[in-house]
């Protein structure tokens, strides 16, 4: 018989220490976390839906893979404290200037 994987319940998360008026501190990524997690939810109903045309279940299926990668991604960086997303913001409206901080 097979021993079943526990999961954890929890995640540990390493919260980065930012300025409260920083464009991604914390709090405000935990709720862009939520925020996205409801827009895979509604994309996924209709990407199930009977009513849907094919090309609005293509149109939604990829927009729910986006907003569940986006939440992977802000969810690394409430782990990490790497910013790895090339966008940022609730929809993710705004591109990431990179720069480099060591040689």
């Amino acid at each position: 018989m097979k021993k079943k994987r526990s999961i954890p319940k929890t995640i540990e998360y390493k919260i980065p220490t930012k300025p409260k008026d920083h464009p991604v501190h914390p709090d405000r990524v935990v709720e862009w976390i939520k925020y996205q997690k409801s827009e895979a939810a509604a994309y996924g109903k209709i990407a199930r839906s009977r009513k849907s045309s094919a090309e609005e279940k293509l149109i939604a299926t990829r927009k729910q893979l986006d907003a569940k990668a986006y939440t992977r991604e802000m969810n690394h960086y409430l782990r990490a404290g790497d910013w790895i997303s090339d966008r940022w913001g609730r929809d993710g409206e705004n591109k990431t200037l990179w720069r480099k901080v060591a040689s």
